[in-house]
């Protein structure tokens, strides 16, 4: 429950996105490439050329520190092969090649199919220095197909080549489309309570100027008000431990007034789990998974040997203890008077020290309500408050 000291102290703050000048006019956006050559053989990709070839050649090359140099005799062909790609998120094959010092070689680029063969594309006869090539997968008959199992770049003339040069290959991704982000559309202020913490001390509150700080987690989630006790789940052997003493709510009310003095708001959780932590009369614990109860454990407290962490030796969970062993039943009417009692204490400062429910979140607590002062009349306020039991 997130209190206030004031109706006036709510403050609004401005948050401005700095956005690159291209991105305000809108850029193109696009499924990731797949690179099927960058010095070497990427993602899985393989080479089953009938061609001779060499991976690792070191000149020319288009980038890098290699390219592909490839002797085609007739009807040979460099031939990368893949496992079944689905090929709706790209577009197209790209590659730059180079034909040598002469140039002329006659290719052709083959799409295949679960291993068949499709359309072929006829290159132009290559040049001697490094040219891109950008062919749509629809020209080899593998658009939007999810069983593209690679490609081969061929001779198609049906007499030896001279050796040529292949290197980044990719395939090229879909586009998204124009995306236009104008940072300085509809601004407008947020709630400073969104910069918080949880359980930070007044030396952090102050360090940070955190407007926000919040009471939570397992023994939260647990928290009975009227002994001020919690328990303490996994985080240390599902234990019902007390707080700083036995008065009811002293917790609670310490952690308010402390994070109040640093100027921030608190947060407190308000357990819905249908059980709260137990204690005796003089402060006695209890453990869920007492050993002498439910047996041996594979870990027990190494200061109180019959508190276990609910795991047999055989590594079994514990299942069947008995939750009055370490908690009490809680309902509406047990939480409802803490309620009560911190509105009496601490919702102070306005016209008639009203409280509203300003905001609910719903964690391993199953509910956080958080509320501020504002000018309200609390009969109506407290007609509003509602609380459901919940169910691990």
């Amino acid at each position: 429950m997130l209190l206030t000291q004031s109706c006036s102290r709510f403050r609004t703050f401005l948050v401005r996105m700095a956005i690159p000048a291209m991105l305000l006019g809108g850029s193109a956006a696009k499924a990731q490439d797949m690179a099927v050559y960058t010095d070497s053989l990427q993602n899985s990709w393989q080479n089953w050329s009938w061609a001779t070839t060499n991976l690792s050649n070191t000149n020319p090359v288009h980038a890098g520190a290699d390219s592909i140099a490839i002797t085609a005799g007739a009807w040979a062909a460099f031939y990368a092969h893949s496992n079944p790609i689905d090929t709706s998120a790209y577009t197209s094959l790209r590659f730059w090649i180079n034909g040598g010092a002469t140039g002329g070689q006659l290719l052709q680029v083959v799409g295949n199919r679960n291993g068949a063969g499709q359309s072929s594309y006829a290159l132009g006869a290559l040049t001697s220095g490094w040219q891109q090539i950008t062919i749509p997968l629809s020209s080899l008959g593998v658009a939007n197909v999810t069983d593209f199992d690679g490609f081969y770049i061929q001779d198609r003339s049906g007499t030896a080549q001279a050796t040529f040069f292949v290197d980044d290959i990719s395939l090229i991704g879909v586009p998204f489309g124009a995306i236009a982000i104008d940072a300085f559309s509809s601004i407008h202020p947020i709630s400073p309570y969104i910069y918080g913490m949880n359980w930070a001390s007044t030396a952090q509150i102050q360090d940070m100027n955190l407007k926000s700080n919040r009471a939570g987690g397992n023994i939260n989630s647990t928290y009975n008000w009227k002994n001020n006790a919690g328990n303490h789940a996994a985080d240390w052997f599902f234990e019902s431990l007390g707080g700083s003493s036995t008065v009811p709510g002293a917790d609670e009310d310490s952690f308010v007034t402390s994070t109040k003095s640093a100027n921030a708001e608190p947060i407190l959780t308000i357990p819905t789990l249908g059980w709260v932590a137990k204690q005796g009369p003089n402060g006695e614990r209890y453990a869920s998974f007492s050993v002498a109860k439910y047996g041996a454990q594979q870990k027990v407290d190494p200061w109180w040997s019959d508190a276990g962490n609910g795991v047999r030796p055989d590594g079994t969970q514990i299942t069947g203890n008995d939750p009055n062993d370490a908690f009490v039943p809680s309902d509406v009417n047990f939480i409802k008077p803490d309620l009560t009692r911190i509105v009496s204490k601490f919702a102070h400062g306005c016209e008639r020290g009203d409280i509203r429910v300003r905001h609910e979140k719903r964690d391993s607590a199953r509910c956080v309500m958080r509320a501020r002062h504002c000018r309200h009349r609390c009969s109506e306020i407290r007609r509003r408050i509602r609380f459901r039991d919940a169910e691990r």
